[in-house]
């Protein structure tokens, strides 16, 4: 009888279907993003493919303009790349999550815009983290659509 180590998941566990790819997740760092926020979506993925036969999740993170970005935290957080070198493209990420914080500028530039609306063709599910749902809505990809805001951002 084969034996399995102590804490190693099941190379196929009943309810826990096998996929073909993982779901590739990219994270878009605004300036002062909430690392709480941020952390805890991230810990979820890797949790999750901690506990799953094959790794579900992949996630990278992009700066809007920067190689770094300046958390809510202070604690600077190195990018795997930034939008100017991101192709928003189907067959490179499945998620787009933008990650705004209490002090993430509300603002949003012309290149963060056109990432959002060329994800939202190609049918890329875009989520928002804290005032991160902002950008999704001056985007206009929010219109006639519920979501939930910081009680801080309700105003918008």
């Amino acid at each position: 009888m084969a034996t399995q180590q102590s804490g190693t998941p099941p190379s196929s566990s009943p309810g826990i279907p096998l996929i073909d790819t993982p779901l590739r997740v990219a994270f878009i760092l605004r300036e002062h993003f909430s690392m709480v926020a941020f952390t805890a979506a991230v810990d979820t993925l890797v949790t999750a493919n901690l506990v799953t036969p094959e790794p579900v999740f992949e996630h990278i993170t992009v700066g809007v303009t920067s190689g770094s970005v300046l958390s809510d935290l202070g604690i600077e957080v190195s990018t795997s790349t930034t939008l100017d070198h991101f192709r928003i493209h189907a067959q490179q990420v499945d998620m787009l999550v933008v990650c705004g914080g209490y002090r993430s500028p509300l603002e949003v530039t012309p290149r963060l815009l056109h990432a959002l609306k060329a994800a939202e063709q190609q049918g890329i599910r875009i989520a928002g983290l804290w005032n991160g749902g902002i950008a999704l809505a001056q985007a206009g990809l929010l219109n006639g659509r519920e979501c939930a805001l910081h009680p801080d951002n309700h105003a918008y």
